[in-house]
């Protein structure tokens, strides 16, 4: 799955997110040519159509897709990618380590098989039907109207982060005496999915070595 989606370590701008791609950039020492484009989709009902990016090595307990909204096209080397964000509220289970940082769980860790769980019956009890947790994957997703009404909790995560707010805490709990937190980032998350050559309609998230190859050239067209 693409590096970009990890919510606490690659967190993207969404002022910067949509920047005019340049088509010739020496890159690395590399010239990369227009064949490398970026193409924006402009249409409000294509970009609202949720599309689902799979999870070709999805592992138990994880769903094998996250639905995203696609906003923009982009070729690189002859291959084209979709580039979107998650349809639903991404979220992250967090704690923190001897060093005072927050650490993410990644969604196919062992001990999210018993942590999922946990957090699911906290939100049922606290929201009933309003809030739905899923363990998709690159991040768990929350859909439902989340609001978060305590301002400080908007900058919980300050002091772990150089005063830079990077999430918003939603809750705080305890598994096996230790303490964790569900945060949802402030900032878009990109994901980049491949076509489905099984599928007309569908996407498979990138994996992590084509991620570290393409994404460098990604982000310089994006204007990142």
């Amino acid at each position: 799955m693409v590096a970009a989606s990890l919510a606490l370590t690659a967190l993207v701008d969404v002022a910067d997110a949509f920047a005019p791609a340049l088509h010739t950039k020496v890159l690395h020492g590399k010239l990369f040519m227009a064949e490398n484009k970026l193409t924006m989709i402009d249409d409000a009902d294509e970009i609202a159509k949720p599309i689902a990016f799979a999870d070709s090595t999805a592992k138990k307990n994880v769903e094998t897709a996250i639905m995203c909204h696609v906003d923009c096209l982009a070729t690189i080397s002859g291959t084209d990618y979709s580039v979107g964000y998650p349809c639903d509220n991404p979220v992250d289970v967090a704690y923190v380590d001897g060093d005072d940082e927050f650490v993410p769980v990644e969604v196919d860790e062992p001990i999210m098989d018993d942590i999922f769980p946990v957090v699911q019956n906290i939100l049922e009890g606290n929201y009933k039907d309003d809030l739905k947790l899923y363990r998709t994957p690159a991040t768990l997703t929350l859909a439902g109207n989340l609001a978060v009404d305590d301002e400080a909790d908007e900058d919980a995560m300050d002091d772990a982060n150089d005063g830079e707010s990077l999430a918003e805490m939603l809750l705080e709990f305890d598994h096996d005496g230790k303490e964790y937190c569900l945060v949802r980032p402030t900032d878009l998350m990109l994901l980049v999915a491949k076509a489905d050559p099984n599928d007309e309609d569908g996407r498979i998230l990138i994996s992590d070595d084509e991620s570290e190859e393409i994404m460098p050239i990604l982000m310089e067209m994006l204007g990142i």
